[in-house]
This record gives structure tokens, sequence and C-alpha cells, in this order.
């Protein structure tokens, strides 16, 4: 399907969990900076979103106290407008430029990271191919992506590679087999500012397939109405946007320079961004939960931090960042993470509760014992001198069996009522 020239600019997002220090990041290579944000841009970003939340994406401005947001240091690598060329399944070439990475060395372990490119097309059918082959890394190999690309990655697979040497492109994602693609597409026409072309861009379809009644391949009409329904983002007519899973779409017609920054900036590297951190730590603590031999209790104490430094329901005084961030949040299912993670935290506490009576009933019924041995002794004594026996074994004997026959009634009875009452 041939359409005007589009301009597209994209981030291929993902995460893996390893120690890095500041240290390690620098002198990987030496074009990696530290990203510092001036006073004037974070008083800027507080204007519009709440204070708390810009804190966790620029601590070092911010003067914080907090000791979790403390931990994270984000770093960035120009790649001056590498010239990258891949070669397609149509047998076309595709060039695209690849503009710079940024590192995110976030809080437990979790490092993210974005490759920023930017592309011009005639076919979107060709940006979706591209797309396809660069977020699967598992696909990555000299004929599918080609040499420049791989020297791009290359840089983040040096971090892998020095923490274990057998790290391969699969090791890039953590969790799952795929980059996440934030996309910005530029149509150059109003017209194209539709629903169904959000739809296969968003979900790296092909261009046109869903009104192609010969495509048996096609995505069904139900399914195409619940993402829409769902999953899309539409405020103002020249744009419209799409927050899947995998992918966070944005269909535009001939943005400014000022809504392209603002995208960029602060809905990829502010919204998008911690939103993927909430993502991959929730992820990941859930899976460390139920492994054997998992450390709950310090797992629990970090959630708990994490809660308190990273979790928000409101992130801005405006409407619109409110309105994306919630659809990004949806679209990556942090919800589905946070529930899971909830019921393992509640089971547990059960559990312990559980052990914890467990333990005061053995303490009680040992003192109870300690009582009877007490109380059969002073007894023994108290018998003897009112009623002599030729031998005091003798009143030992009675007193501790009718003793002994009373305990067990009232046990017997105690068991039997409390089974009734969980019947009940």
């Amino acid at each position: 399907m041939q359409i005007m020239k589009s301009s597209i600019t994209s981030f291929l997002c993902g995460s893996f969990s390893l120690k890095l220090s500041k240290a390690d990041v620098l002198k990987s290579d030496s074009r990696w900076t530290e990203t510092k944000y001036d006073v004037d841009k974070y008083n800027n970003y507080c204007s519009v979103y709440y204070k708390r939340f810009v804190n966790c994406m620029c601590p070092d401005a911010s003067n914080v106290d907090d000791e979790l947001l403390l931990q994270s240091s984000f770093f960035h690598l120009p790649l001056e407008d590498k010239k990258c060329v891949m070669h397609l399944l149509n047998g076309r070439e595709y060039e695209f430029n690849a503009k710079a990475i940024d590192l995110y060395l976030m809080p437990f372990d979790v490092v993210i990271y974005s490759i920023s490119i930017s592309e011009t097309c005639e076919d979107l059918n060709d940006m979706t191919s591209a797309h396809c082959v660069l977020r699967e890394v598992r696909r990555y190999s000299k004929n599918n992506v080609g040499d420049a690309f791989l020297e791009v990655i290359a840089l983040l697979m040096n971090f892998l590679k020095n923490d274990n040497s057998a790290a391969t492109y699969n090791d890039l994602i953590e969790n799952g087999n795929k980059m996440k693609v934030f996309q910005i597409i530029d149509t150059k026409e109003q017209s194209m500012v539709n629903n169904k072309l959000l739809f296969e861009l968003g979900t790296l379809s092909r261009v046109g397939s869903l009104s192609d009644e010969n495509d048996n391949n096609r995505s069904s009409e139900e399914y195409f109405k619940f993402v829409i329904d769902n999953h899309l983002v539409s405020v103002f007519n020249n744009w419209k946007a799409l927050a899947l899973f995998d992918t966070f779409t944005i269909l535009a017609n001939n943005p400014n320079q000022y809504v392209m920054q603002n995208w960029e900036e602060s809905y990829f590297k502010l919204c998008y961004i911690h939103a993927f951190f909430l993502k991959s730590y929730l992820f990941n603590i859930n899976q460390k939960l139920v492994e054997k031999g998992a450390k709950k209790s310090e797992l629990e104490d970090d959630f708990f931090d994490f809660e308190k430094s990273y979790r928000f329901r409101k992130i801005s005084y405006n409407f619109l960042p409110q309105i994306i961030y919630e659809s990004m949040d949806k679209g990556l299912d942090i919800n589905a993470e946070l529930d899971r993670l909830q019921h393992f935290v509640e089971r547990d506490a059960a559990e312990r509760a559980s052990n914890s009576d467990k333990s005061l009933n053995m303490l009680l019924l040992l003192l109870t014992f300690l009582t009877v041995f007490s109380t059969l002794t002073d007894a023994t004594n108290l018998f003897s001198d009112m009623f002599p026996i030729e031998t005091r074994t003798l009143s030992f004997r009675l007193i501790a069996y009718i003793l002994i026959f009373f305990i067990v009634t009232a046990i017997i009875i105690t068991l039997c009522k409390k089974q009734k009452n969980d019947r009940s």
C-alpha cells in the first residue's frame, strides 16, 4: 500500500537485572555521560507533574532525602544519527538512523535501556516489518538487522558480557522475548489519523489488512473493537494514541516541535520509563516470591519501600498527562502484577500468623504440663496428709489418674466444639 512519506521517531526499550554502578557505565565507553537535569527543567516539570513523581525521574535535581530514589542514575550515549540498513522479508532495504542510547539504573538492580531511532518511509508496511524484527532480539543477526545496528546493540551487550561472558542477545530481555516499542508516526495527512491505521501500526500488522476481506490472517472485528474500546487515547483531532502491552503508538498529523518534544521528553522519558520500571520490578518480585528458599520478608520490605517511593495514583495537575499515564499503566497490565503480589503478601502474612499461633499454643501446652505436674505433686502431698495411705506412690497415681481424666475430657470437649464451629 503506497502512501505519502511519513516521519517516525521510535524508542526500542528493554530491561534486565544487573548490578551496575556509575563507574561501570562511564568506563565502558567514553561517550557515556550522566544525565543531569538543571533547576529550570526540574521546576518546569514540577509545574505540570506532582513533585514526588518528578523526583523519581529527576533525583539529582530535586535534593531528595529518599534513599531509594537516590539509588537511581541515568546515562546518555549519542550515536550521531548512525545510519543502519536492514533487509526486509519483502526483499527491500530499510534505512533508519540510530540517534542515541539512554540507560536508566533503577533501584533493586533493574536496568532499563532505550534506543532512539528516526525513520522516513513511503510505505508504512516497511516500518511495521522492520519494527517486528528490531524488537525481537532472538532474530538479531547480520542478515536480519545489519552490521551497524549490531554495533549499537554491542554497547549494551558489553555490560552483560562483563558479568557473564556467555551472555547472548536473548539476555537483553529478562522477561519475555520482545523489546517494547514507543513510536510516534507523523503521517502528513489528516485523513490518515484514523482508528484502523492506528490499530494496524500499534499491533505491527500489515497496513490495510483490516479492510482486506481476502486476508484470512487479518485481525477479527471483535478484537479490533476490543482494543479500540479499551486502549485508545483520543483527545484532539490531529492525533490519536494506542497503549498496548508491547507498543505505545502515537499517530499524528504534522505535530509541531513543542508537541514532539513533549512526547519524547515527558510522555516517554518520564511517564513511559516510570511505568516500564513498575512493570519490570513487579514482575521480577512476583517471580522471586514463588522461588524455593525465597527470603519473603526481605522482598516484602523492599516492596513496601518501592510502593512508598514509586507508586502513585495521580501524577499530574493536568488532565492529559494523567490520561496518557493511566493508559500506559493499563496497557502494561501493571494492576495484574500488583494484584498477584498482594495475594502473595496476604497469604504469607496468614501463614506467618498461623505459625505464630502454633508456636504460642505449644508454649501454652508446655506451661499446662508444668502446671499439671506441680498440681499433682501438691495434691499428692495434701491427699496423703488427709488420708494416709501405705505408700505415697499409690496416692500420686490415684490423683494423677483423676486429673488426667478431667484434662483429657476437657480437651475432647474443646476439640469437638472447634470442629463443630469450623463446619458451621
